[in-house]
Order: C-alpha cells, then sequence, then structure tokens
C-alpha cells in the first residue's frame, strides 16, 4: 500500500515514520514543508496512491482532499491510523477525551491520579505526543489516555475507546464547520469509537442531550473534577487526590502581583467562552487583553457576561475591529496593533487592586506560532516589570 501524508508536522510525521517501520510506501506532500524522514513530493498527486493521511491542520473542504473523495482513495488521519493498530499493543484502559475547554487539563488530573495508583499511564493526541509515535515502542497492560480535537475526530472510526468524556461544546472553529450544530455533531461522535460496552462520562450540559441517542452515557457533572471521579469510579479506582499535581502553563496561570496589580496568563484561550471563564475567575477589577485571529465566533456574548468586572477592554490582532463592533456601545473598545502594544496601554490603565487578564478568545495564528509561543510572550512582558 502507498500512502500520501498530506501536511508534515508532528503528527503528519509521526504517521509517516509509523508506516515506514511497517513496511509501507510512503511520500509526503506539503506545501511549506520539503523535508521529512521520508521522500516528500513537490506537487500534489494521487496518481499509485491507495491511502491520504491527513494532518488535523489539513481543512477536508480544500481542493485536495476533494479530489481524493472523488476518486475513492480513502482519507484518515494520525489518529484513526494510531486507533487501528492500538488493539495490538494489549491497553489496559484507552479513554478518549474531548470538548471544547478543558481538555489537557483533564486529561493530566487524571493521568495524576492513575500514576498514584501505580498505573502505567502515556498522555496522547493533540495533547502534543502523537499516538504513532507511541506505537513505535508500545507498553503492555499501560492505560492509554487520548486528548481528542474535533479536527482528529472528523476521519476516526475505528471503534478502540474503553471510555469516552465529552466535557462541554461551546462554538468554536466555525471558520472551519458550516455551523455549530456540526461542529457540536463531530464532538458527540467519539461515542461511536467505544467497544462494545463502552461508556461515556458527560459534563452536565450535554447530558440529557446525549443520553436520547446513546443511553450508556453517565452523567459527570460539572466540572473537570467530578467528572474525572465518575470515570474513576467506572475503572474502580481511588478518589480523586489532587496533592502534587502542576497544572499546565497558559490556563489562568497566575504569573505575578507588582504594585497591588495581579498578572493573569490565560493564552489558552482560543474561543470566547474560554474568556467568559476566566472572567469569572477573577475577583478583582479586570483589564482584558483578548484579540488574535478570528474563527468565525461571536464576541457579542462577552456583553452580558462580564457584567461591571471588566473595567477596559483593549483588543488586537486580526479580529480586533470585529470584537470593538460586537461590544459597542457596552465597551469602548481600546485597539492594539500587537500584544506589546496591548500590554502598554493595559499598564498605563491599571490601578493598585485590578487585574490585568491576557485571554485572547482567538486563534493565535495570526501573529504566534502556537497558544503556547503567544503565552511566553506575555510571561516574558510581566517578568520584566522586576528587572
Amino acid at each position: 500500500m502507498k500512502n500520501i501524508i498530506f501536511g508534515l508536522g508532528k503528527s503528519g510525521i509521526a504517521a509517516g515514520t509509523y508506516l515506514v517501520s511497517q513496511g509501507q510506501k510512503v511520500v509526503g506532500y506539503d506545501k511549506e514543508v520539503m523535508q521529512a524522514p521520508f521522500p516528500v513530493a513537490p506537487l500534489w498527486s494521487l496518481e499509485g496512491i491507495d491511502r491520504v493521511i491527513v494532518s488535523p491542520g489539513i481543512d477536508p473542504r480544500c481542493v485536495e482532499i476533494q479530489e481524493a473523495k472523488q476518486k475513492g482513495v480513502p482519507v484518515i488521519g494520525e489518529m484513526e491510523l494510531g486507533l487501528q493498530s492500538l488493539k495490538k499493543t494489549e491497553p489496559a484502559y484507552v479513554i478518549g477525551v474531548t470538548g471544547s475547554n478543558g481538555k489537557t487539563t483533564t486529561c493530566m488530573q487524571l493521568a495524576h491520579q492513575m500514576r498514584k495508583g501505580k498505573k502505567i499511564v502515556f498522555l496522547l493526541g493533540n495533547i502534543g505526543e502523537p499516538l504513532c509515535n507511541y506505537l513505535q515502542s508500545p507498553v503492555k497492560g499501560a492505560t492509554i489516555i487520548l486528548e481528542m480535537s474535533s479536527f482528529q475526530l472528523e476521519t476516526a472510526r475505528t471503534k478502540a475507546l474503553d471510555l469516552a468524556v465529552v466535557l462541554n461544546v461551546f462554538p468554536n472553529h466555525l471558520n472551519r464547520y458550516e455551523n455549530f450544530s456540526d461542529y457540536k455533531q463531530v464532538k458527540k461522535e467519539i461515542v461511536s469509537l467505544l467497544k462494545p460496552g463502552g461508556k461515556a462520562v458527560v459534563g452536565s450540559a450535554l447530558f440529557e442531550e446525549m443520553k436520547t441517542s446513546f443511553p450508556q452515557v453517565i452523567p459527570g457533572g460539572n466540572t473537570i473534577e467530578s467528572i474525572i471521579q465518575a470515570l474513576l469510579e467506572e475503572m474502580g479506582q481511588p478518589g480523586l487526590d489532587l496533592t502534587g499535581f502542576i497544572p499546565p502553563s497558559y490556563r489562568m496561570q497566575h504569573i505575578t502581583t507588582w504594585q497591588e496589580i495581579a498578572f493573569y496568563n490565560d493564552s489558552k484561550s482560543t474561543n470566547p467562552a474560554a474568556t467568559i471563564y476566566a472572567v469569572s475567575k477573577i475577583h478583582r477589577p479586570i483589564i482584558l487583553l483578548v484579540g488574535g485571529l478570528d474563527k468565525d465566533l461571536d464576541y457579542a456574548l462577552w456583553k452580558k457576561r462580564f457584567s461591571n468586572k471588566v473595567q477596559k477592554v483593549i483588543a488586537m490582532g486580526s479580529c480586533r475591529e470585529k470584537i470593538a463592533k460586537q461590544l459597542a456601545p457596552d465597551y469602548d473598545v481600546m485597539k492594539a496593533s500587537c500584544l506589546q502594544d496591548a500590554w502598554q496601554k493595559a499598564l498605563s490603565l491599571a490601578k493598585p487592586g485590578d487585574a490585568i487578564l491576557f485571554s485572547p478568545g482567538a486563534s493565535s495564528l495570526d501573529q504566534f506560532k502556537n497558544f503556547e509561543e503567544r503565552g511566553k510572550a506575555f510571561t516574558r512582558l510581566v517578568t520584566k516589570l522586576k528587572d
């Protein structure tokens, strides 16, 4: 079988490398990357190709994927490729976690708890390490926790999960999906990946909706901790104990307090709902830094949810004009060209007792490589205050 790897980022390289190790023929294609541990084609061609492995960042509506579908060439993602081979590694449990917000924290807290119980646990998928990399050196009897984005779920079909988790679904990625309903449906389809007898733990906002079509749902409550507790009970594991747990960076991370001004880094906020959550957790007057690359999302809902907590909104990036327009007239949004500009404006406004909250509510890809790079940039600005 000959495969073309469309997209040579982390997951594409992992998929191609794994397939080569399995004796399959591989060629890569990426409009911007020409180097990989396997041959790379300068031009797109399906001649002699039996299967397309598409990276999650590639929009399935693109001409290359549409051509493959028209010609009957199977299209799957790196996640599906890995799921097809996972059973052979004889894992103890395979748990898939999805949701608009909170996936990484949930996966990390669950792994932390299970390792306390002396379990061998691997965190894979959207959290950073591709499943196909793990398959190069699998461990029999391990528990596999998969963070699964909607992009990864789009092409996943193999029933490999023992447990599935749907945390929540808020409007996101509407520049890729026709509407919110389509996006939500992709998230809910994680239950189709459950093995016979598998169960799904579902957050309270979706529980009633999902139990009508999938009776094997378990109510998870409305917090990450309650959802993890439900998972642990289902597996017969000890109750949740987060002693020693180190939260992931850039998720409501308190960097420091300087001259009685608190600084919070919530760079992981890539949709409006995440920003609403961040604002709800701060009990000070807030100078809010938002903006980035728009994903066709609605920022007008901020007007009612910010109430009197947000004193000033500073919008940056390519969606700053849209944010300013949608928040008017409730907020006279101050516009900034970049993070540095927004930072200077925030400092000029903040008073002792305030909080400067960086919670963009938008993608980082207009000015940064990813949300981690964006978060590091904000942290650097804060730490310079004490220099």
